[in-house]
Formats: C-alpha cells, sequence, structure tokens
C-alpha cells in the first residue's frame, strides 16, 4: 500500500546523524579519510611537481649543459678527476662557463691554471684556481680550456707569439672551447681541437621528446592506477559502514525514514569525509614536492618559481580538493543505494 504522504526529513537532520555517526566511529572514519589523503596528495604533489618543473626549467637546462660539456671534455681528455687543466679567459664568462669552472673544482681536479687575457676575471669564487702567465698556464695540463666573450685567441696573447704558448709543457696537446663564438686556434704541435658547447642532434632532441612523453604517459597512468584505488579503498570502508549499521538503518526505516533519505546520509557522509581527506591531501602534496625542489634545487630559485606560480597552484589545490570529494561521493554511491534498498526487517534481524 502506498502512503501518499510521507514526512520528508530535512538536510540538517541527515547531517546532524552524519556528524554523530562520525563520531562514534572515528577510527574507521579516518580510515576512510586516510584513503582520499593518500590518492589527493599523489595527485596534487605531481600537478605541484609539474609546476614547479616549469619554473626551473632554464636551471634544468643549464645543468643539462653542464653534463654534456663535462662529457665532450672527459671524451678527448679522459676523466678529470686527479688531472690538471690550465684556463684562459679571453672576456667576460658566462654563466654557464663560470658554473663549468665550478663543476670541474667539485669533479676532482688536482689544480685549474689560469691566464686572465682580459682582466675581467674574479677568482675569489673559486678554491682550486691558480694564476699563471701564458707560457705556463698549460703546465702539465690535459687540456686547455678557451673561454670567455670574446673570439679572438691571438689578440689576447703577447705580441709575437702564437696559441701554441698555451700548450708549453702540457701532457696533451688539446684546445677546449667552451663557448661556439671562440675561434680554435691553428697552431703547430696541436693535436686535438673542440668544442664542449654544442647544439643538440636531430636524434638527441627526438629521444628528449620521446622520453618527455613516455614521462608524461606514465604520470598520467600512475594517477589514474592511484585515483582508481583510492575510489575501491573509500567503497570498501563505506560498505563496512553500511554492515556495522544494518540495525540502525532498519530503526531509521521503521521510524519512517525514507531511503532516498538514506542514500543521502551516506553521501553526505563520503562528501565530508572527501573533504576533509583532499584539503589534508593537497596541503600534502603541495608540502612534498616543494621540500623535494628545495633539496634538488635549493630555496631562491623554487620560492621564485612559487611566487610565479602562486595562483595556478591554488588552483590546482581546489581541484585536487573538488576531485576528492567527487571520487568520495562516486565510491559511496553503492554503499549508499545497498543502504537504501535495505528492508527494515533483515536489518533489524541482522546480528552484526
Amino acid at each position: 500500500m502506498n502512503i501518499p504522504n510521507q514526512t520528508r526529513l530535512p538536510l540538517a537532520v541527515a547531517l546532524e546523524i552524519v556528524m554523530q555517526g562520525i563520531r562514534i566511529r572515528l577510527g574507521r572514519s579516518l580510515v576512510t579519510v586516510s584513503g582520499v589523503v593518500l590518492g589527493v596528495a599523489f595527485l596534487m604533489s605531481i600537478l605541484a611537481g609539474i609546476l614547479l618543473k616549469g619554473a626551473v626549467s632554464e636551471e634544468d637546462a643549464v645543468r643539462i649543459e653542464l653534463e654534456r660539456m663535462q662529457n665532450f671534455l672527459e671524451a678527448e681528455s679522459g676523466a678529470v678527476d686527479g688531472k690538471r687543466l690550465g684556463v684562459v679567459i679571453l672576456g667576460e664568462l658566462s654563466n654557464t662557463e663560470f658554473r663549468f669552472l665550478k663543476t670541474l673544482e667539485r669533479s676532482g681536479v688536482e689544480r685549474i691554471r689560469y691566464f686572465d687575457a682580459s682582466g675581467l676575471f674574479d677568482p675569489s669564487e673559486f678554491e682550486m684556481l691558480e694564476s699563471a702567465q701564458a707560457g705556463t698556464v698549460g703546465e702539465q695540463a690535459s687540456a686547455v680550456l678557451l673561454m670567455g666573450a670574446s673570439a679572438d685567441v691571438a689578440a689576447a696573447l703577447p705580441v709575437g707569439t702564437d696559441s701554441s704558448i698555451l700548450l708549453t709543457g702540457s701532457r696533451q696537446k688539446l684546445f677546449a672551447a667552451t663557448n661556439a663564438d671562440i675561434s680554435l686556434p691553428e697552431a703547430p704541435g696541436i693535436t686535438t681541437t673542440t668544442r664542449l658547447s654544442r647544439e643538440f642532434k636531430q636524434s638527441e632532441i627526438e629521444a628528449r621528446e620521446a622520453q618527455a612523453r613516455r614521462d608524461r604517459f606514465r604520470d598520467i597512468w600512475i594517477i589514474v592506477i592511484s585515483l582508481m584505488v583510492t575510489v575501491i579503498g573509500i567503497a570498501n570502508a563505506m560498505l563496512m559502514s553500511v554492515t556495522e549499521r544494518f540495525r540502525e538503518i532498519g530503526t531509521m526505516k521503521c521510524l519512517g525514514a525514507l531511503s532516498g533519505f538514506v542514500r543521502r546520509m551516506f553521501l553526505i557522509e563520503s562528501a565530508i569525509m572527501g573533504f576533509a581527506g583532499g584539503i589534508a591531501g593537497a596541503l600534502g602534496g603541495i608540502l612534498f614536492s616543494i621540500l623535494a625542489y628545495l633539496f634538488t634545487y635549493g630555496p631562491s630559485l623554487v620560492l621564485a618559481g612559487l611566487a610565479e606560480s602562486f595562483l595556478l597552484l591554488i588552483g590546482f589545490g581546489f581541484l585536487s580538493v573538488a576531485i576528492g570529494v567527487v571520487l568520495s561521493m562516486i565510491a559511496a554511491l553503492y554503499p549508499a543505494n545497498v543502504a537504501a534498498k535495505m528492508i527494515p526487517a533483515v536489518a533489524l534481524r541482522s546480528n552484526v
């Protein structure tokens, strides 16, 4: 028999019942929330990482260039660890050249002798550099590096001398230019010349693009899997919550609660836990990404990147919280329907 005028309980009543249930079953609620936290935190860490990676892209490019320069040098001279190098400063050093000298210092070079033909070089920030003249800069050196803005090596040398003086006493007759503008000298006794700064080959560009595509696909796949696991975990926790509350649901139905009210009650509960877990997860994901990049790139670069992309980062945070709420409600749909379709008499007979 249909009852035409059943009482429809207001949303506030459902919310009050839900909050009371969460307080009573706090342990299980925290388990459910933790699933949301982990899923959203992983998602937010990926999104924040994308932003921060864009902010430090120039630094990444410099680091890649420094690694290539050292590889090109060692391909001609062998490993620089324990060896001596000569450096001829032809003009003001670029940031990359300055950092390349720092990189060589950290690579275990025994000694670096430099000849400053420009008068613009400040050696105070280096520990292993030793001043020398043109005729002694290459003494016992495995290579002589030509660095700086000037392209003319001959103009930097004393009148009447040629570039071969820079290799006097060297172990290997090797000139290595650190930028494309420097003209490599052609002098008697030079066996090898090389450039350490080179354009990427087409094959290298294609390989890097392919790797970037693989990385994007991997990130998307991992995000999808993690969110699916989150949904399954929440659904399982909500099903257990329904099972524990068989008698409670049966009693509410016997007192006149409609199926829609019971369904709404579980959806509200899942939304609250999704919201709480989403906020915690978004904050945790942002914090994890920031700390990871701080250790890798240092505070100044990371903080500058955060300042530039702050609004977008906040937007990603809101998006992650919304995804946490939506996933929680999706996960709760089946358990909520199970609870709504329960027959009161069967629910009351349950011993769970």
